[in-house]
């Protein structure tokens, strides 16, 4: 009977990866006073490697990449003149932390399966913005040309509560389906600041966009 349970548990504890990510494209258009064409796309790239610590709970490294970029292009027509801006940014985002990982049912033991996890975990953002605007007469002569370049950093601490559902399509392989930022903590200090003033800012936020942090999944345990 020892010997028995010992092996029971030692199937138990398994080593778990997974591998998922989104792709988020939206498009805006404005034809008020101005025609403007505003167009954003958000990939997204998660990755997990841990360790079962029980039938129920996976303990392990998590790091989350994205990389969200905004174009937008506007232009203005009168009787005197032509005005044109075109801006593009650029928000990159690395994520290094932990994450833990219950399971309503044990591991494996049925095909559909319900969990939630934290994350806490240290980030480092990134924006770069560039923007050129230009005017010119009905003619076509250019009157005024300005560009402008930016780059801002942002660094800070992150906790994120969400929650998933799992669907076993082998055995040690599933698809999940993951909601993120049900709850989210985040403590942000930026790169313009004088370090004396730097003391970083604390957000708490409750359904941050959750359906834009969803995203898919495989997993698989050995």
């Amino acid at each position: 009977m020892l010997v028995c349970t010992l092996n029971a548990y030692s199937q138990q504890q398994s080593f778990f990866m997974e591998l998922g990510g989104s792709f988020r494209k939206t498009k805006s258009t404005s034809n008020m006073t101005f025609s403007e064409n505003t167009v954003t796309k958000a990939p997204k790239i998660v990755a997990r490697l841990g360790y079962a610590v029980s039938a129920h709970s996976v303990l392990g490294l998590a790091y989350n990449w994205s990389n969200q970029k905004m174009t937008s292009q506007s232009s203005i027509v009168n009787d005197y003149q032509r005005r044109y801006n075109q801006s593009e940014a650029k928000l990159v985002e690395n994520t290094y932390g932990l994450f833990y990982r219950y399971y309503l049912m044990p591991l494996g033991e049925k095909r559909w399966n319900v969990f939630a996890d934290i994350n806490p975990g240290y980030f480092r953002q990134q924006q770069d913005t560039k923007a050129i605007s230009m005017s010119t007469d009905v003619n076509g002569e250019v009157m005024a040309r300005s560009e402008t370049n930016s780059t801002v950093k942002w660094t800070g601490l992150d906790m994120d509560l969400g929650t998933g559902i799992s669907y076993r399509l082998t055995h040690g392989l599933s698809a999940q389906l993951s909601l993120r930022s049900i709850a989210n903590v985040k403590y942000v200090k930026n790169s313009w600041s004088a370090a004396s003033e730097n003391k970083g800012d604390t957000f708490f936020e409750l359904f941050d966009q959750p359906l834009s942090n969803t995203y898919l999944s495989m997993t698989y345990q050995f």
